[in-house]
């Protein structure tokens, strides 16, 4: 089972039954939209449509609840989409990186740039000092990050 299946039966749905409609409005073939669904109830063992002559006419008792179930999924689906774009917004910020004189010179140069690339709204600070100066400021939450 998978989301383009379950989106397929709430579009079939949606539209009426009418899968020519539904497959223009998911942007795929009618056969391939057909064929999900077809796949869906061989996996499930379970009819989701009543059928006439080839010709979806509503939803079975079991296609009644597979559908509710299924647009719970997909809502839950747009929700961590929604996070995840929140997430990406809060990319913003600083780094605090407390580190050795050697780390800072030799071994950090390509991962800061490499971060920064990846990361362009947040600011990158390192804090060059001894290792036991590294463990104190991550202990007192003046670094995030230490390099030793």
């Amino acid at each position: 089972m998978n989301l383009q299946q379950l989106e397929a039966i709430a579009c079939i749905a949606r539209n009426r039954y009418n899968i020519s409609a539904a497959a223009d409005g998911l942007g795929r073939s009618q056969s391939g939209l057909s064929r999900q669904v077809k796949e869906l109830e061989i996996e499930l063992g379970a009819q989701v449509f009543v059928r006439t002559r080839n010709k979806e006419m509503g939803l079975t008792p079991q296609g009644e609840r597979i559908l509710r179930i299924g647009q719970r999924i997909l809502g839950d689906v747009r929700t961590l989409e929604q996070i995840g774009a929140e997430g990406a917004r809060e990319e913003e910020g600083e780094l605090r990186v407390a580190t050795t004189h050697v780390h800072a010179r030799y071994l950090l140069p390509r991962t800061i740039k490499a971060f920064a690339e990846r990361f362009p709204a947040t600011a990158l600070t390192l804090q060059q000092c001894d290792p036991e100066q590294c463990r104190a400021l991550i202990a007192a939450g003046e670094a995030e990050v230490g390099v030793i």
